[in-house]
């Protein structure tokens, strides 16, 4: 059994993450297109076993590998991910199927805080401050983060500031002493690449198109 779970553990882990958003989204029509708020609430309890299950994979892997390795490392992310950014994209989701159940029902599900974040996100110039905010605190973190693995790992005797300068470190994957902090620096540096493109695409490439729209009526 545990061979089995090794070999097919990137298997049995994306299937996890399939239930887990099918489950959110099953949560979310069943209790605004139905109406069934008990109901909903087991594929709600489903999602949280299937982000359990992810974690137990993790610990397994680790257990019988007895190393940090790329497939927990990219698990926490996906799990840190759900429990931070994941929850405002599920608040985003919840407003969009409330919306368009409403609409499709003839009822307002939205509440008065729902409309207001809606119109909020409608507007190009909001938008890009939250993103340039979230960004901000990213970026933070990562200098913070790296600040740490550079004194506790450092790989020559220099200065911080040369090394995180030198933007040979980012297509490096042997930065560090330690293996696992290198496949963390590696994953990460991905992540943190992608969001600072999306981020600032709101800002350097702003939609105001829905702006222009509501001036000329």
């Amino acid at each position: 059994m545990k061979e089995l779970i090794i070999a097919y553990q990137w298997e049995l882990f994306i299937f996890a993450e399939i239930v887990s958003w099918l489950s959110l989204v099953l949560f979310l029509v069943i209790r605004y297109a139905f109406q069934r708020f008990s109901i909903s609430i087991l594929f709600l309890m489903l999602f949280l076993g299937a982000t359990v299950f992810e974690l137990v994979l993790a610990i397994f892997d680790y257990q019988e590998t007895g190393e940090i390795a790329t497939f927990q490392m990219i698990i926490f992310i996906f799990v840190l991910y759900a429990f931070t950014f994941g929850i405002g994209d599920f608040r985003k989701m919840d407003r969009y199927l409330k919306d368009k159940i409403g609409k499709y029902r003839g009822q307002n599900l939205l509440t008065e805080k729902d409309e207001r974040i809606i119109k909020q996100n409608k507007d190009p110039d909001y938008l890009a401050q939250k993103y340039r905010r979230t960004w901000l605190v990213h970026a933070i973190l990562f200098v913070i983060v790296h600040l740490l693995f550079w004194i506790f790992y450092r790989p020559l005797d220099e200065s911080f500031l040369p090394f995180f300068t030198d933007l040979s470190w980012i297509k490096d994957s042997e930065v560090f002493r330690e293996p696992f902090v290198n496949q963390i620096n590696a994953v990460w540096k991905i992540v943190f690449i992608i969001d600072t493109i999306w981020s600032w695409s709101y800002t350097l490439f702003p939609d105001k198109s829905g702006q222009s729209k509501k001036k000329g009526e």
